[in-house]
């Protein structure tokens, strides 16, 4: 056989209608790596994607550890997205719980990220830098 090619755009297209398919399938770890890797790629999301990844994030997010959480964040102020504001919310409780397990890369991840985002931290993460 021929190997046939494919557009990004097509690919992408293809990928996204197989996420939406697949979605309920996907766990914490996944949902987070799917971010990341648009953050790497400097993938934009679409907004059906964010709709369904959202669902996703808001059932495993108490699942998530410091990495898969400091990964989201990094994801969002790499593509240069504000996180919507429900979802903001969802992960700063999510931090929490975890915050003292972060290391100092993480930490600082999710600062940079914060700072690309124009997001402004809450005090208790800022407490954290100075324990």
């Amino acid at each position: 056989g021929q190997l046939e090619l494919t557009t990004a755009e097509d690919f992408m297209s293809d990928w996204y209608s197989a996420f939406l398919l697949l979605r309920p399938g996907f766990n914490h770890q996944q949902l987070a790596n799917i971010l990341w890797g648009f953050g790497k790629l400097g993938i934009e999301c679409r907004p059906e994607f964010m709709s369904e990844w959202m669902a996703g994030f808001e059932k495993e997010m108490l699942k998530m550890n410091d990495q898969e959480l400091a990964n989201i964040i990094w994801a969002f102020g790499k593509l240069g997205s504000r996180m919507p504001p429900t979802m903001v919310r969802q992960w700063f409780f999510s931090f929490e719980l975890r915050m003292l397990s972060f290391s100092s890369q993480g930490l600082t991840n999710v600062l940079w990220a914060l700072a690309k985002m124009e997001v402004q931290p809450k005090e208790s993460f800022l407490i954290q830098w100075y324990i």
